[in-house]
């Protein structure tokens, strides 16, 4: 046997020994699952198999515009993959990306047969690579990527060589493609077990939110349900923008305002954002959110009935919901929705129950009926204990919500409240009439954001029905809008006798006579910021003594003579005649009241 056919058998071993290798490592390829763990295993089986001082990957981007280097094995520079991610058409591995087919080069950086690009080859000369070799990885008609065989030296690459790293990379592509296939399974199935979880969460929420229905549970459960599954802040508002529940922390300070003063308009900001979300939630039926400030968001899902719009349930966090999320906070506006709906009949009864009693309790005489007191007690009251009889004078468009919260106000009286005779009236166990008249006007003014006038009657013993009461509050209201009076909280006791002397529903007469009396004075002191009307107060309060009224004012008896000498000229010289004194000092002293009251709160 000569030295050629020696040479054929060794070359025929060698071959054979590098097909046993190839299917081995092929074997092995297949036993894999990860994506990330293929692509490794490729390089690291094509480095041994080929016998190059490196080996690299490069896989085309989704977008299939790029080449990026996914794996490596023998590389000496920190970053190398990185440097040499290039566009699709760039280098050895572009040009196997172009065609498809393999290619290799003895001196990559002296080629005119590629496109080179100056970041590559920095990275490629800076690794010291001089020869490559590139073959193409397809499955199923689909380019996947380059494998790249690399030498610090020059050297050519055989046929063999391209073949045996060309049938490798037919194998790696499947390899890859089937591992990439099970990761997109595996991301599906994590997805949907995902997914599934959140509806098995979103349910479990809709069923607590309908056991709340079923359970006869109020609004503040539905709000401390969203908190817990949400996160967050929760305000559940009225048709009026009132809060009526507030849930979690507040977002910031704007919100922690609102919460403060139960308004959403305590913060105009605020408000604004969210008046847009809850118009915008109102005409889709579906939850909004709005953007205030940097990070901040609104989710408002109006509560409505039909077309009745009954207020909005406001998610406040630093994040917006995902669509399960969204979804949830929409099941609870309308769970809120129909509890409040059921509340509201509740309500409403009750209070058409207390308006009759409290109809029974202002016009029977007493003592009441023990069938009367009865009645009473069954709803907590002690009718002969009621001494103060309150009537509210306010906006007619607001008596409705003003009735509604004087219900709340005369449970803390011990009493009761509702409409009689077309005005809002409580009868409650004041002890302190002026007291209780100030602090429900605080009250009132604060929660409806309007003018309210409240009027205290204390109950006189004796036989009369409380209703007479109502009926002095009333005239006493009427005589101060007759004064100008809008807003404030008073007795009668000092009003009474001046509805006597004026009928409150001719407020003509009663401007008539203030003028005529007092208009000079009045006039004077707002243009030159005078008090002449005030010292006059003072000089008949102290029975015209002008050392008296001296001392009461806190100055000189010669200032309180011009002071006099300066309103008689205004009021003509006779004003302290005997027929002009008297109808000066009424003047003066419902003035004064009127001035009191205002001041009052």
């Amino acid at each position: 046997m000569d030295r050629t056919d020696d040479e054929l058998i060794e070359r025929h071993r060698r071959r054979e020994r590098e097909l046993s290798s190839l299917y081995a490592t092929a074997r092995s390829l297949t036993a894999l699952r990860g994506l990330d763990e293929v692509l490794a295993s490729v390089v690291e089986h094509a480095h041994d198999l080929i016998g190059t001082d490196l080996a690299y990957l490069a896989v085309l981007e989704e977008n299939g515009t790029y080449l990026r280097v996914r794996s490596t094995v023998g590389t000496l520079t920190p970053g190398f993959g990185e440097r040499v991610h290039a566009p699709a058409h760039v280098g050895i591995a572009g040009r196997v990306a172009t065609t498809r087919a393999p290619y290799w080069e003895s001196d990559y950086l002296a080629s005119t047969e590629i496109v080179h690009d100056p970041r590559v080859d920095s990275a490629i000369e800076a690794e010291g690579i001089v020869s490559m070799l590139g073959v193409p990885l397809v499955a199923g008609g689909r380019f996947l990527g380059t494998l790249i065989a690399a030498n610090r030296q020059e050297r050519p690459f055989v046929r063999d060589d391209v073949a045996l790293l060309t049938a490798f990379g037919d194998h790696a592509a499947v390899a890859l493609e089937n591992a990439r296939l099970y990761d997109e399974s595996r991301r599906a199935l994590q997805a949907l077990e995902r997914a599934y979880a959140t509806i098995e969460e979103a349910e479990a929420v809709h069923g607590a939110l309908t056991r709340l229905v079923l359970a006869g549970g109020d609004v503040g459960a539905v709000a401390d349900l969203v908190v817990d599954t949400l996160g967050g802040g929760v305000l559940l508002l009225d048709h009026a923008q009132r809060v009526l529940v507030a849930r979690g922390e507040p977002a910031d300070e704007d919100e922690a305002k609102v919460r403060e003063r139960a308004v959403l308009t305590a913060c105009p900001r605020m408000a604004a954002a969210i008046v847009l979300g809850i118009e915008d939630s109102r005409r889709s039926g579906r939850c909004v959110t709005v953007d205030r400030g940097a990070t901040l968001r609104h989710t408002v899902a109006a509560v409505v009935v039909g077309a009745t719009h009954m207020g909005a349930l406001v998610l406040s966090r630093h994040s917006d919901p995902d669509p399960v999320e969204a979804r949830t906070l929409e099941r609870a506006a309308q769970t809120a929705a129909l509890l409040t709906l059921t509340q509201d009949a509740v309500v409403r009864a009750e209070e058409r129950v207390r308006g009759e009693l409290l109809t029974q309790l202002l016009t029977a005489p007493r003592p009441f009926s023990s069938e009367l007191a009865l009645r009473a007690r069954a709803r907590h009251i002690e009718p002969e204990r009621l001494d103060t009889v309150l009537v509210v004078a306010t906006a007619k468009d607001r008596l409705a919500d003003t009735t509604r919260l004087l219900h709340g106000l005369a449970e803390e009286y011990d009493g009761l409240a509702g409409e009689h005779l077309g005005v809002p009236v409580a009868l409650i166990r004041g002890k302190d009439a002026a007291e209780a008249a100030k602090a429900v006007h605080q009250r009132l003014r604060r929660v409806l954001g309007v003018p309210a006038l409240v009027c205290a009657a204390p109950v006189p013993p004796g036989t009369e029905p409380l209703g007479r009461g109502v009926t002095v509050a009333s005239r006493c209201c009427r005589l101060l809008r007759g004064l100008g009076v809008r807003d404030g909280g008073t007795t009668t006791e000092q009003l009474a006798m001046y509805t006597i002397l004026f009928d409150p529903d001719r407020d003509q007469d009663l401007d008539a006579f203030l003028d005529d009396s007092l208009g000079g004075l009045v006039a004077h002191d707002s243009e030159r910021g005078t008090d002449l009307v005030g010292t006059l107060a003072a000089y008949f309060a102290n029975a015209r003594n002008l050392a008296g009224t001296a001392r009461a004012l806190h100055i000189h008896t010669n200032t309180l003579l011009k002071r006099i000498d300066r309103i008689g000229s205004l009021l003509g010289r006779d004003w302290q005649q005997p027929d002009h004194i008297l109808r000066l000092h009424l003047a003066v002293h419902l003035h004064e009241l009127a001035r009191q009251v205002e001041q009052v709160d």
